[in-house]
């Protein structure tokens, strides 16, 4: 239930960074996505892997991804890279945009792929994600009666 909330907000935030910027998004398909949560320790390490595909006619430079705003106060590693443990990760930018700040929430990531996705190409992008001072134990206060 929470990885199609985060797929709706992740599209949602999508659809507005492209009347924000001068390309259009409209022809890129987000054809999967994978999210898998490991709150084994005090780390809440957060794995997403994306299938996309550019329907468009000219090559995909960029590629923008949303987290929501109290997430992203306690996130503390951010990479995202091809799908395979060694390729190099994608250099991206923090975008300080108020107005999806405000309204949705969220702090959007700028991806910026090299190489460019070609028209017609599919790539399985893997954002993972590391948080720091998620998890609150519960109960918070154990009482003991003393006999």
């Amino acid at each position: 239930m929470k990885s199609k909330v985060a797929l709706i907000f992740l599209v949602s935030v999508l659809a507005l960074a492209s009347s924000q910027t001068h390309e259009t998004f409209r022809d890129i398909v987000i054809q999967k996505v994978e999210r898998k949560v490991d709150v084994q320790t005090q780390l809440c390490k957060i794995d997403t892997r994306l299938d996309i595909k550019n329907e468009r006619e000219s090559p995909m430079k960029e590629f923008y991804f949303a987290i929501p705003s109290e997430s992203s106060e306690s996130l503390r590693f951010f990479i995202i890279k091809d799908n395979y443990d060694s390729s190099p990760s994608y250099d991206y930018k923090i975008l300080d945009n108020l107005k999806i700040k405000n309204d949705y929430n969220a702090t959007l990531y700028k991806i910026e792929l090299d190489p460019p996705l070609r028209s017609g190409q599919t790539k399985t992008l893997r954002v993972s994600e590391v948080h720091w001072g998620k998890m609150h134990p519960l109960p918070k206060h154990i009482t003991t009666l003393v006999f």
